[in-house]
């Protein structure tokens, strides 16, 4: 029987230092609770941030790590085949995030599918959810460098009328978006049913975020 992993205790080597999986002063916040909306900001990012954008950076020039989207900017896949302690880190705290959530061991989480998104100028995602999955995760890696001023550029934002927060007028119908600020270091979760998108993005560096879409092992 494997040891189980306490989040808290266990820690990573990432180029000589040893980071904790869930760290202590790990701010959680709640976005709204009906339905499960959570977001974590990590302090330490200065440890492993450069590193991994480098390495998702190197990736997205081939092919067979890159899945090239029309317009909603390049998506370097699966996080656990980036084979560095930065990419094994945050796919640990990925996990993390979402077996608190749940209430489950780490050993019980199932990653469906992961992947880096690389925006452009001019890039957008557009409306969707996913399927084959609990919840879905988002990180903040590099927010670029936004030119409007509006609040939208590149900003990840909920559109669902099964959240109270997008229904703010009526029950049910749509006015509003759950759009939370996301800083170098944000990580949200929401169920992976819920209808979210990216407002388009104008900077001239690349924005990069990380996500995955998670459920549970079989009898766990």
């Amino acid at each position: 029987m494997s040891k189980k992993i306490d989040i808290h205790k266990h820690k990573i080597n990432v180029r000589g230092k040893n980071l904790y999986i869930w760290p202590s002063d790990t701010d959680v916040v709640e976005i709204t609770d009906s339905p499960m909306t959570y977001t974590a900001l990590f302090t330490d990012i200065e440890k492993y941030h450069d590193k991994l954008k480098e390495r998702i950076l190197e990736l997205e020039k081939l092919e067979e790590h890159t899945h090239r989207v029309r317009i909603g900017g390049n998506k370097v896949r699966y996080v656990h085949e980036w084979e560095t302690a930065e990419a094994k880190l945050i796919d640990m705290r990925a996990a993390a995030f979402f077996c608190q959530a749940v209430g489950k061991d780490i050993e019980d989480v199932v990653a469906t599918t992961s992947w880096a998104s690389v925006s452009r100028k001019h890039d957008y995602l557009a409306a969707h959810s996913h399927t084959d999955c609990i919840a879905s995760v988002v990180y903040m890696l590099e927010p670029g460098n936004t030119k409007n001023d509006n609040g939208l550029d590149g900003r990840f934002a909920i559109i669902d009328p099964r959240a109270p927060g997008c229904c703010t007028v009526e029950e049910g119908r749509v006015t509003s978006q759950i759009s939370p600020s996301m800083d170098p270091g944000s990580m949200i979760i929401f169920p992976s049913e819920l209808v979210h998108h990216v407002h388009p993005y104008t900077g001239d560096e690349p924005r990069i975020t990380i996500a995955w879409n998670f459920k549970l092992r079989e009898g766990a």
